[in-house]
């Protein structure tokens, strides 16, 4: 079955007050969204303990608050893939979590774009990653390579944090498990890759790719590796990784 969240609508691109939340949750103390002229295809953000600065499309500030991919958004006008906003905003506290960023953001769009919205789950085609014929080559995290990364507080000098650092066409990842280079394949696949290769653990390893169809954003870097001679993310995964990626039918979530 597949969830989607779907756009049911969005009243007015221009209301621009002041941010208002219900009950106690968390809202910016100061917030501003202004029309950027230029091309949707310039994406950018900025986040901190004090406040927020994005610049895209709504719906990239849409998949960004709500931790939502592009392909999980249905409907909605179509200016909201194609208006660049600037939006910021700010608290005075400078204590609050990503989480709760994340929902004062929400707050904001909600009230600045009267968006409203539900979740949906629908059946719908997915990619379930499994262990390639010839087995598995991922390789098993040392502990100690990295470390977890605590938000607001910085990293001693000389260690490197645990996670995943995508570049064109590559992903560094140190101490990660299948289950986020899963969530990481969703992103650039264009539908959910659900892991079912059965590995457990954290692993260590280096992805390169070619990209053949452009992501949200990355259009114009897309462009130029048109002379990439890399494999294919398909061929790549089961070469590099030992993991292959099947056509499946399953779950999907998605906003309407």
């Amino acid at each position: 079955m597949r969830q989607s969240v779907a756009l049911l609508s969005i009243l007015s691109a221009a209301v621009f007050a002041s941010a208002q939340t219900a009950g106690t949750r968390p809202a910016f103390d100061v917030t501003s969204v202004k029309l950027r002229a230029g091309s949707a295809q310039y994406l950018a953000f900025r986040s901190d303990p004090g406040g927020v600065h994005l610049e895209g499309p709504l719906s990239f500030l849409i998949r960004f608050a709500y931790a939502v991919q592009d392909y999980e958004l249905e409907g909605g006008p179509g200016w909201a893939h194609s208006d660049n906003y600037v939006v910021e905003g700010n608290a005075a506290a400078t204590t609050h979590n990503p989480q709760e960023m994340k929902s004062m953001l929400q707050a904001m769009l909600e009230d600045r774009f009267a968006l409203k919205m539900h979740r949906e789950t629908k059946e719908g085609s997915i990619y379930s990653l499994v262990v390639a014929r010839k087995g598995s080559k991922m390789k098993a995290w040392v502990e100690g390579r990295c470390v977890n990364s605590v938000p607001g507080k910085p990293l001693e000098p000389g260690t490197i944090a645990c996670g995943y650092r995508p570049g064109l066409g590559t992903l560094d990842s140190q101490g990660v498990s299948v289950a986020v280079l899963a969530e990481f394949l969703s992103s650039i696949m264009g539908r959910p890759v659900v892991d079912k290769t059965g590995l457990t653990g954290r692993f260590d390893f280096h992805l390169e790719y070619k990209i053949v169809q452009a992501t949200a954003g990355f259009q114009a870097a897309a462009d130029s590796n048109a002379d990439d001679n890399r494999a294919t993310i398909f061929t790549a995964l089961k070469e590099q990784l030992g993991l292959q990626l099947k056509s499946d039918t399953g779950d999907r979530k998605s906003v309407v």
